[in-house]
């Protein structure tokens, strides 16, 4: 029997075959090849960086680096975009809401992660929920200060005017939830002292108030307040960290000078949309870890008075549940009343 006409047709048939499938694989090339090209070239177009403060302040002065430092590794602009307001929860609110594409992210701090949630019960967002961490930046020291003619010299002062006469000292704070208004009401739980809480709307007008001697002390930012006791117009008494700042040696940690269990750190760090893909989320955590290496960066953000601290994303999600906690319990035991 002849075979040869039954292998010639089963060979053309296995060749149409083929060709049918490599049509098939390269229309659905054609037609995944936009996708995948804007994967590979991400970004490939302007990014946004949301601050929830005013122009000229610490966190202000850390977005615009960090945006800068961006761009250059990324190759797009990063233009910052400067939303205060409600604690920096307006910010939040607005990448909450933004597409999650790499393209928006914010610089978050513990007003709009770790205390607005706890303190706005119409806050329109979840920090769990609404947003994908991707590395904290620094942590941001406060340091207790008073007015220079004050005659508190030290944290024992304080304490002992506060026991012998409560209610008769007050501290000025940005606002209800701010890293001021907490750190003192922590000093308070602590020591079981009594000390009138002034609120201001922003750290300009309680710092003004400070420096006329019309509030008698304030834990401030180290950044905002330290150039005014190095003019001499301000005392310095401790700072909030567990360990000393390096821009000040000489000043004592709250627990050095006889507050046991005081640490009070601020934080900021930067977040994105929670749809933000993996990928994005990473190689932008990459970036970030590599920014904060670089001598200049690190130079730059010690002298702001703050202490370079990067995180991978998991690790910055669990501190941000930590420190939403531990605000928690402060406002519990302290019975904070938050108006809203």
């Amino acid at each position: 029997m002849n075979l040869k006409p039954t292998r010639r047709a089963e060979a053309a048939a296995d060749r149409t075959t083929i060709s049918r499938r490599n049509a098939i694989l390269g229309c659905a090339a054609l037609l995944l090849a936009p996708h995948m090209a804007r994967a590979q070239v991400y970004p490939n177009r302007p990014l946004k960086l949301l601050i929830g403060y005013t122009p000229g302040g610490a966190a202000d002065a850390l977005g615009r680096l960090m945006a800068q430092k961006y761009g250059e590794a990324l190759g797009q602009p990063v233009v910052v975009e400067n939303r205060p307001g409600a604690n920096a929860t307006l910010a939040a609110a607005a990448v909450a809401k933004a597409s999650g594409d790499g393209y928006t992210l914010l610089l978050n701090t513990g007003p709009d992660s770790t205390i607005g949630p706890l303190t706005m019960p119409t806050l329109p967002y979840s920090v769990q929920k609404d947003f994908a961490p991707i590395s904290r930046l620094i942590i941001l020291p406060s340091v207790l200060v008073v007015p220079a003619d004050s005659p508190i010299r030290n944290v024992a002062d304080l304490m002992k005017a506060a026991r012998d006469k409560p209610g008769r000292l007050n501290y000025g704070s940005f606002g209800n939830g701010s890293s001021a208004h907490m750190s003192a009401e922590l000093s308070k739980s602590l020591t079981s002292t009594y000390i009138v809480h002034i609120p201001f709307k922003g750290s300009a007008p309680a710092m003004s108030e400070l420096l006329a001697s019309r509030i008698d002390l304030m834990f401030d930012t180290f950044a905002s307040a330290w150039p005014h006791v190095q003019a001499g117009k301000l005392r310095a008494l401790a700072v909030t960290t567990a360990t000393r700042v390096p821009l000040a040696p000489e000043v004592p940690t709250m627990q050095e000078a006889g507050v046991r269990g005081f640490v009070s750190q601020a934080f900021i760090g930067v977040a994105a949309p929670a749809q933000t893909p993996p990928a994005i989320i990473e190689r932008l955590q990459i970036e970030t870890t590599r920014i904060l290496a670089m001598p200049d960066v690190r130079e730059r953000i010690v002298k702001l008075g703050m202490i370079p601290a990067p995180s991978g994303s998991a690790e910055f999600a669990a501190f941000l549940k930590s420190e939403t906690e531990r605000n928690r319990k402060l406002i519990k035991e302290a019975k904070l009343q938050f108006d809203n």
